[in-house]
């Protein structure tokens, strides 16, 4: 467990909340709780960012959200906004009994697998009207138009699961 997630875990106790010792699906009230903390700093963060939600379709993703600049950026509020959605975030994981060190080195060998792509499926991508990107690592990447990495075809998805069961 990360120190900041066993800070979180120390608030959480100290707040006479539950925090399971494995991974378990906390009741509604729990979740709904989660979800309203989730929202409640992800939307403040965004509004840091200067930007402004103005529609929310259903079944969401980075291309159903469209967002408009309202304001001038507020780092100190963004610096904010990030630490307290990591807060919620975390507190997500103590109250599921989710210990999320494993689980977050195993979603980033997964990201890193979105830089694996052979020059035909790049061409290919780009065909599609995506842009490639060249890094200074030597690596490549594809991007939409807004700057979102994607995946490649080798793209190899986080295995969690088994990182779960033996968390039991």
């Amino acid at each position: 467990m990360t120190s900041q997630q066993f800070q979180v875990q120390q608030w959480t106790e100290k707040a006479g909340l539950p925090t399971p010792a494995t991974p378990t699906v906390p009741d509604l009230a729990a979740r709904r709780l989660r979800a309203k903390l989730i929202m409640e700093e992800a939307m403040e963060t965004i509004h840091a960012l200067g930007l402004e939600v103005i529609s929310l379709r259903p079944f969401i993703d980075a291309d159903h959200i469209d967002f408009e600049s309202h304001k001038s950026p507020d780092l100190i509020e963004i610096a904010d906004g990030i630490a307290d959605s990591m807060v919620v975030l975390l507190g997500t994981a103590v109250a599921c009994g989710i210990d999320m060190e494993r689980i977050f080195d195993e979603v980033m060998r997964s990201n890193f697998s979105k830089f694996i792509w052979t020059d035909e499926e790049a061409f290919e991508a780009i065909g599609k009207g995506y842009n490639f990107k060249p890094l200074p690592t030597g690596d490549v990447c594809v991007t939409d138009a807004t700057g979102k990495i994607m995946k490649p075809p080798g793209y190899q998805k986080a295995n969690i699961g088994p990182i779960l069961e033996a968390m039991k």
